[in-house]
């Protein structure tokens, strides 16, 4: 088996349909918004000793423009803290209510998440949870990818069409299926299954 072989089967085992109403697939031709910076920067990996150099990175951005589908893209937030910028969510809010859907690419950030620290809570970033609220506002056909290496609460759940998962947990003695699942809890209750 190749490489690619083996990482494509490894990507197409950590991604997870967690949501659909019937959104996705996409229509062809719809207007499509998408917003946040992981669709150009994916977190793919960890942090210190888990950090890779890959030959090669596809991002959602570059999938798309290699496939010719027509997006608008906007940041949205900072990747790197948790700073709302008025400015990027107000080109984000115009770009969603010129689309049909809108594709959210979120998660956890090397800020959020890393072997080098532990977290006080699952929250995301409150900048993308406040923007997801603005833009479910805005648009009723939301797409949210999530981007995570552990878990995180989904408190919009029931605010976006669609749930798209991306696990960074592969190697670990679940499964990403497995893994993901517990991030889709709305507000942490009661963990029945840890990934150790």
């Amino acid at each position: 088996m190749s490489y690619q072989k083996l990482l494509d089967f490894f990507k197409n085992e950590g991604i997870v349909l967690l949501e659909n109403d019937g959104i996705l697939p996409l229509k062809t031709g719809s207007r499509v918004a998408i917003v946040g910076e992981f669709a150009e920067k994916p977190r793919y990996q960890g942090a210190g000793s888990s950090m890779v150099n890959p030959t090669q990175l596809v991002s959602a951005k570059d999938a798309f423009d290699a496939a010719g589908i027509q997006y608008t893209y906007q940041l949205g937030y900072h990747e790197d803290g948790d700073t709302c910028d008025e400015e990027w969510e107000a080109q984000a809010l115009a770009a969603a209510a010129d689309a049909d859907v809108v594709l959210f690419f979120g998660g956890l950030t090397e800020m959020f998440e890393s072997e080098g620290f532990d977290r006080r809570d699952l929250s995301l970033p409150s900048c993308q949870l406040r923007l997801i609220e603005k833009l479910s506002r805005t648009n009723e056909n939301i797409v949210a990818v999530m981007f995570g290496g552990s878990a995180f609460e989904v408190p919009f759940a029931d605010k976006v069409n669609s749930i798209l998962g991306y696990s960074t947990t592969l190697g670990r003695k679940c499964t990403p299926r497995d893994s993901f699942k517990e991030r889709a809890e709305k507000r942490l209750k009661k963990v029945e299954k840890f990934c150790i």
